[in-house]
């Protein structure tokens, strides 16, 4: 059986393949413990207060998860509602001790009080922790959400981020992402953006992990650009052509196909509806060809997203690669790539 701190943690972390229970809640924490081969208890004094039992029935059948997490569902579906239970490691027993959330709190080095969030109130959401955490705190947006949040606590502690690290938090009327860029951004501090945590939306399951973590395995996205790349129209007359270059019905075509006054427009002249480009312009010199224009437009725009989120992100440095090929933006990043252009994105919205 282990007892040390570090050991408890480790084991607590350990995943396990599949995992399947029905019983009484006490009897669950004892069966988990054999799983982990920790001691797990109840607080059973403290529990009876808030209505819960020994003998409360419970029925797990979850695969994939760590006994943390079972150990977490497991106090789900025994809590009495409109209560929340928690727990902590008693270092002086070498157990791990299932009481009121209050309690665990308490008894933790950096707990403090956890104020469950809100999913609806006058002005929306409201996120409020006091030193709370961060391991209640995920708890606290999975309950709420629904989400299936997986945390990568071996990324996290090569920046000194543990379950305990304090999370202070108290805004309103926020989205979960939101709320979640706030929680990962306090815990990443003045971090690189290599270190920093983030979290993504990775096959349906939101993923919290360091920017190196996150920085492995290339996604390909393809982006449709439409005209956001043709040339600029540059007409010195009254323009009648109807979308997408195409001409309007009360409109006398012939006035369009006749060059104009050449000596005013420089040499420059009108030329025939072109319904790929627009209005095409002919002559003029160096530059004015259409293709020059979008081929200059397209380079540009790739710099643009390059630059957004750093160059040091895209090949030869980095990992990611994009090119515009017909019209479509080819885009190939990590994990890390994609948030941070989403960030950069976002910012330039708002």
């Amino acid at each position: 059986m282990v007892r040390s701190k570090g050991g408890i943690d480790a084991a607590l972390d350990r995943k396990v393949r599949s995992y399947v229970f029905s019983g009484t809640f006490e009897k669950c924490l004892a069966d988990l413990g054999k799983v982990g081969k920790i001691s797990i208890v109840g607080d059973w004094r403290t529990l009876a207060i808030v209505g819960l039992t020994r003998d409360k029935q419970v029925t797990l059948n979850i695969k994939g998860a760590r006994v943390s997490q079972l150990l977490d569902v497991a106090m789900a579906r025994a809590t009495p509602r409109g209560m929340h239970l928690g727990w902590y490691v008693d270092a002086a027993s070498g157990t791990v001790r299932v009481t009121t959330q209050r309690g665990a709190l308490a008894n933790r080095p950096k707990a403090g009080l956890v104020v469950r969030s809100r999913r609806t109130g006058p002005t929306g959401p409201t996120f409020k922790f006091d030193q709370a955490p961060l391991s209640a705190v995920v708890q606290n947006f999975r309950d709420l959400s629904g989400l299936n949040i997986h945390v990568n606590w071996r990324s996290l502690a090569a920046i000194n981020v543990d379950r305990d690290t304090a999370v202070t938090m108290n805004v309103s009327n926020v989205s979960f992402g939101r709320a979640l860029d706030l929680v990962t951004d306090e815990i990443s501090g003045d971090l690189d953006k290599m270190q920093r945590v983030y979290w993504v939306i990775d096959g349906g399951i939101v993923r919290i992990a360091t920017g190196t973590a996150l920085d492995t395995k290339l996604k390909t996205r393809i982006v449709d650009l439409g005209e956001l790349v043709m040339p600029p129209v540059d007409v010195k007359m009254p323009r009648r052509i109807g979308l997408r270059g195409t001409r309007d019905s009360n409109t006398n075509d012939s006035r369009y196909d006749q060059p104009r006054d050449r000596g005013r427009d420089g040499g420059r002249r009108i030329g025939r509806v072109n319904a790929g480009v627009g209005i095409g312009i002919i002559g003029g010199g160096q530059g004015d060809d259409p293709a020059d224009k979008g081929e200059a437009l397209k380079e540009n725009l790739i710099e643009i997203i390059k630059d957004s989120i750093g160059q040091d992100m895209w090949s030869p440095t980095g990992k990611g690669t994009i090119t515009i090929m017909r019209n479509r933006l080819v885009v190939s990043q990590t994990l890390l790539g994609y948030k941070l252009l989403d960030r950069s994105i976002g910012s330039r919205k708002r």
